[in-house]
């Protein structure tokens, strides 16, 4: 596909990615609120306005015309407009279903921008300059300048909102730029960022996207979500399941670009977030440490054998604090090790330490974990030892009485219907998972995600419930 080619699937990416752009900048949008009326709602309405375009779009399937898309991102944005700047983004999309065919290039772009100025020209009933639709007639012009592309056309945008102020007394005297126009630039943004495989709006203009060590996070969907997340190669890999379909990706990588192209290409990306990090991480980063005995569950973390005097938070994993831990280090005593594993997933190295210790401490106390303890009957001679398999199960929960379970599949579902709540998000096992009929123990738990972990301990299984 050519850069300058928007097909149906281009134009529902950027509706997608308008919105969340949208929503992220609402507060600041209506903050430049002062004129027509000052009620700090611009930035409201537009969202709210994009948001019912989108969900029109989508009722259509993968693969469609641009035409079809375009008329229903209008249909949409009509029946659904809040507020004058609903009604100005409303004509916009307007213009751009006049576009025909299955996909469209830049005089497409220009058309629709052209058309667009006529359509909200006639919808306000006092146009003025200094206003949205200033900045749209200069996103028209540029679009139809020899040789324009669609950052030509942002750029000239964001200069014709930049002299908003010099246009309009009201913004003047209120020191900001014009709220719709604001809106219009990030809307047009959006168009260029889903060019540019859904990275340019996200990132500063003078990082390199393959080479440079990135932190990047996005709100990712699929219907192959387990199988598509294990192509997203890096450091520091962490998903936040949101449904078994859907959830949010953490990873630190130098080839952000490939891995976010090939995001796109396997599902549905939003919330995209790309920030640089330190060439080297682990000369400033905050060092998570663990036991020698957890490491296992935790590659990524340190030892205190490995830590090298680096400032450190040490998780304790529901063992004694070692005498030989540093005075200085900040200390989350777990009692378990369900608990670690929610406090580790919410360690965020941007954060000071102090702020994110109290993160990693609230995920840990929000988990409800169950311990269950193996008591197998001593059988009278050798022989019926080697050969027996009777036994019991423990199932202790904190505040509660213990039970006895007969098998260790019934165990772990008694433990997590102990601990579980309406709230539940993921359940955590961990233990001898061989040892389980895992499509029993599936059974019970088929509302929320699982996360099986194979570790030897005394304790025979550890149920962490958040």
């Amino acid at each position: 596909m050519s850069v300058m080619e928007i097909t149906g699937d281009v134009l529902v990416q950027w509706a997608r990615l308008a919105t969340n752009a949208l929503q992220d900048a609402c507060e600041e949008i209506n903050a430049l609120n002062v004129f027509p009326v000052p009620d700090s709602d611009t930035g409201s309405n537009m969202a709210h306005t994009m948001q019912a375009a989108l969900e029109e779009a989508e009722k259509l399937p993968s693969g469609v015309s641009f035409q079809h898309i375009a008329q229903a991102l209008a249909t949409g944005a009509v029946r659904g407009a809040r507020g004058n700047s609903g009604v100005v983004l409303s004509q916009v999309f307007r213009g751009l279903a006049r576009v025909s065919g299955s996909s469209a290039d830049m005089s497409d772009v220009a058309a629709s921008l052209e058309a667009a100025v006529q359509l909200v020209t006639q919808a306000i009933a006092d146009p003025k300059e200094g206003t949205v639709l200033t900045v749209l007639r200069a996103a028209a012009t540029a679009a139809r300048e020899p040789g324009a592309t669609v950052s030509h056309v942002i750029a000239a945008a964001n200069r014709a909102l930049a002299e908003t102020p010099s246009q309009l007394a009201e913004l003047r005297r209120a020191g900001v730029v014009d709220a719709g126009g604001r809106g219009l630039c990030v809307i047009l943004g959006a168009l260029g960022d889903a060019l540019a495989g859904g990275i340019g709006a996200h990132i500063a203009p003078d990082i390199e996207v393959n080479g440079s060590y990135l932190e990047v996070m996005f709100y990712f969907e699929s219907p192959t979500f387990d199988t598509d997340i294990t192509v997203f190669e890096g450091d520091s890999f962490m998903v936040a399941r949101d449904t078994p379909t859907s959830g949010t990706i953490h990873v630190h990588t130098r080839r952000a670009g490939d891995l976010i192209t090939e995001a796109f290409t396997r599902g549905t990306v939003t919330h995209l977030r790309i920030e640089s990090l330190p060439e080297d991480p682990r000369d400033t980063a905050v060092d998570i440490v663990v036991p020698e005995e957890a490491q296992d569950i935790f590659p990524e973390a340190s030892t205190l054998a490995r830590n090298h005097g680096r400032a450190m938070v040490y998780v304790s994993c529901g063992l004694p604090i070692p005498r030989s831990l540093p005075l200085t280090a900040e200390v989350i005593d777990t009692n378990n090790l369900v608990e670690a594993v929610a406090a580790v997933s919410m360690f965020d190295p941007r954060l000071p330490r102090s702020q994110a210790v109290d993160t990693m401490q609230r995920a840990a106390m929000q988990v409800a974990s169950a311990e269950i303890t193996r008591d197998v009957a001593e059988p009278a001679d050798v022989a019926q030892k080697e050969n027996s398999t009777t036994g019991s199960w423990r199932v202790h929960v904190i505040g509660h009485d213990d039970i006895v379970a007969s098998t260790p599949e019934a165990a772990v579902c008694q433990a997590i219907n102990e601990c579980a709540s309406t709230t539940a998000e993921v359940v955590t096992i961990i233990g001898p998972i061989q040892e389980l009929d895992q499509e029993k123990v599936a059974a019970c738990v088929s509302a929320v995600p699982a996360d099986l972990v194979t570790h030897e301990s005394d304790t025979f299984f550890e149920i962490g419930v958040e």
